[in-house]
């Protein structure tokens, strides 16, 4: 079995492609065409697949530890005790043996795979601590994708119309109507419990092979700011399904870039009408009574919508305080 080879058969083992394959060792499709890379691409398959591709040796003892005391002051900002306490990571290990622990886990090949993987957490005022919430749910959803056999075409008019449905004053059971919604659409759906080592993330998506998936967390939050993160994520997976391109609602500790931002506005756009579209949003501002809760029931009832939902755009227009007795209107989930 020649080089090559082996990691085609490296990449049907792990449901990969190439790309992908390349994407998480940090290494680019024409590195694999020449054998000076290939020991560093062999160590990366080993630590991100455990994969012995054909040629692999093992480095050196002393080699190791100096590769892994470069990487420990990185991988230390890994939520590790709490992956180990839920049974993801192995106790007991140090040095060497962590930080492959780490990597594994992460199904990257080293630092240069993990940002080029999990760019979309780079931003976040936790990335390492992101990016493993995330692995939790795209291991989880490895399972779904692996049963599904079709190729993704999302059609943007359904996405729309069965998210339309969630804005609705249904009262109860929201989190089962999001996941009905999404599947219904052709999008997996998957909750993970978020880490205590940073602020809580709202959502994010991501793609296994051709099947797109959108993760929520299972902490309580707002049904507006809820149901307004799951269709700014969904867009960015109907708008760039060839792409692949994954998104996080998360704190952020750094400006988006110029494309990001652009692509946010059009994001929120299409959240904003689908949750209130614009002339109900005029209709309900053009009331001027919209500081008292009977107004707010009023046009909940007409409008069809959540009250928590035009209590909440009630505050992002400024037209009522963040602090007020309507937050009442907005249901945990």
């Amino acid at each position: 079995m020649d080089f090559k080879r082996s990691i085609q058969d490296c990449c049907k083992r792990e449901r990969i492609s190439q790309e992908m394959f390349c994407q998480r060792l940090g290494c680019t499709m024409s590195e694999l065409r020449y054998a000076g890379n290939w020991s560093r691409i062999a160590h990366g398959a080993w630590v991100a697949f455990g994969a012995k591709l054909e040629g692999y040796e093992p480095r050196s003892s002393r080699e190791e530890r100096a590769w892994a005391e470069q990487l420990l002051p990185w991988i230390r900002r890994f939520p590790v005790k709490a992956l180990q306490k839920r049974g993801l990571l192995p106790h007991g290990t140090c040095g060497a043996g962590s930080v492959r622990d780490v990597l594994r886990f992460m199904g990257v090949g080293g630092r240069e795979g993990f940002d080029k993987t999990y760019a979309f957490t780079l931003d976040s005022v936790a990335p390492q601590v992101y990016a493993a919430w995330i692995r939790i749910g795209e291991t989880l959803a490895s399972a779904d994708a692996a049963k599904s056999k079709s190729t993704f075409a999302v059609d943007k008019d359904l996405l729309a119309r069965n998210l339309k449905t969630l804005t609705r004053n249904s009262g109860v059971g929201l989190r089962s109507a999001i996941a009905k919604a999404l599947r219904d659409s052709g999008i997996g759906y998957i909750e993970v419990e978020p880490f205590i080592a940073a602020p809580y993330p709202t959502c994010a998506s991501f793609w296994i092979g051709d099947a797109p998936f959108i993760q929520a967390s299972t902490s309580r939050i707002n049904d507006s700011v809820l149901l307004e993160s799951i269709c700014r994520t969904a867009w960015h997976i109907a708008a760039h399904p060839r792409r692949r391109s994954s998104f996080l609602v998360a704190p952020c500790n750094a400006p988006a870039s110029p494309t990001q931002n652009t692509q946010d506005a059009e994001a929120q756009k299409f959240a904003g009408d689908l949750l209130l579209p614009e002339a109900d949003e005029c209709r309900l501002i053009c009331c001027g009574r919209f500081e008292e809760d009977r107004c707010i029931r009023y046009f909940s009832r007409t409008l069809r919508v959540r009250p928590g939902i035009l209590v909440e755009r009630l505050q992002q227009q400024g037209k009522l305080p963040r602090r007020t007795l309507l937050n009442d209107f907005k249901v945990a989930v």
